[in-house]
């Protein structure tokens, strides 16, 4: 980030390194008390809807198209989390490999084909890595 970035480009910077650092203290408090911290990235509707996303580009037409990378946090927040050791799935791909809709249209949260979904993937990952028995 440089000062000279536009007032978003900073402002988005700015929250992606608020998250690192909640989550890196997050991390340290688990396992203080004796736990082990995790985080599962919950991909946007429109991430795997093209429609959705040129709807919401529209919106937002003074932004540089680059500000607008659909998936520039799934790309970068697992890659922080490895850089610290803290285990993370990402729902990204298992999503758009899906047959069905898993999110309500109205308001871009998970229906329940979505729910059962994430379930699923989630409970698999935390046996696997040995964070539940």
């Amino acid at each position: 980030m440089r000062l000279s970035d536009p007032p978003s480009r900073r402002a988005v910077w700015l929250g992606r390194a608020l998250a690192l650092l909640l989550g890196l203290a997050l991390a340290v408090a688990a396992e203080r008390n004796g736990a082990r911290f995790a985080v599962f990235v919950i991909p946007d509707r429109r991430q795997m809807d093209d429609a959705d996303w040129s709807a919401t580009r529209a919106k937002l037409p003074d932004l540089n198209p680059a500000d607008l990378d659909r998936e520039r946090t799934t790309r970068m927040i697992p890659d922080l989390l490895a850089q610290n050791e803290i285990p993370a799935l990402d729902l990204l791909e298992p999503f758009r490999a899906a047959d069905e809709p898993l999110f309500f249209e109205i308001d871009g949260h998970f229906n329940a084909e979505g729910h059962a979904l994430t379930a699923e993937l989630l409970s698999e990952w935390l046996r696997g890595e040995g964070l539940i028995a």
